[in-house]
Parts: structure tokens; sequence; C-alpha cells
């Protein structure tokens, strides 16, 4: 699948980060509460050593979010889009990853036919709901 164009609505809650594809800088946390059903949406900004990077326009390429649980359990999900000038990709935080509380540190994935490329992580801290289901 290719990386489309996408625009959060006001409605959505945002949270915005960075990521780089070539060094690996500190990266502002996001904190979300666990089972929480707001569903946020993640802006990550894309860098290259330091540089704003854009995703090419190329029909081959797609990216995802690689969201690791515990260190077992390892979940692909499609990225919801990017914004016109491609260096600003949105992700869907979902119920399923905000079930388990604690620290995560998932990576974008630029995938070609031949290649992958992984970036720096960024920290998600799932805060524990006080109140427990």
């Amino acid at each position: 699948m290719s990386v489309i164009t996408y625009v959060p609505t006001v409605s959505k809650i945002v949270h915005e980060t960075e990521v780089d594809f070539y060094g690996r800088p500190r990266a502002k946390d996001i904190q979300l509460m666990q089972y929480d059903s707001v569903i946020p949406i993640i802006a990550i900004a894309l860098y290259m050593n330091k540089e704003r990077y854009s995703i090419p326009n190329d029909p081959t390429i797609d990216c995802k979010v690689r969201w690791s649980k515990d260190g077992k359990q390892t979940v692909h999900k499609d990225i919801l889009g990017c914004n016109s000038a491609r260096d600003i990709v949105y992700v869907e935080t979902d119920s399923l990853m905000t079930i388990e509380h604690g620290e995560y540190n998932p990576v974008i994935e630029l995938i070609e036919p031949n290649n992958r490329v992984g970036s720096s992580p960024f920290k998600v801290i799932i805060n524990r709901n006080p109140i427990q289901v």
C-alpha cells in the first residue's frame, strides 16, 4: 500500500514527536492512558541525519509503525498517511496498543520491495489507569 495524504480532523487529539532514519536523537515522550477510548493520533516528523526527510512519492513504498509489546509480540500497523510535504506521518493508537501499561519504543519503517529501513525509536508511555476494568 502506498503512502497517502492525511489530515487529522479537529476533533482528534494529536501528540507530536520525531524520528531520524540515520541518527538516534532523543524524541519527545508521548503520554497516553491505559484503556484510552479516545484513540489519539501521533504525528511523527521525519528526519534523515537531522535534516527533514520526505517520503518519496513512489507507489511501491509503504510506511508502517512497528510496535513491540514486552519485546515478544511485535505489531506492524499501517500509518494513516502523511502531510502534503510527506515529512510527517500520522499513526492512530488503537485499543490494542494501550491495553498494557508501561513504556514502549515503537519505530517507523519505510518498506520498499527489496529494502526495509527503520527509524530511531520514539517513546510512548502508557500510564496505568487508576480504574482497572
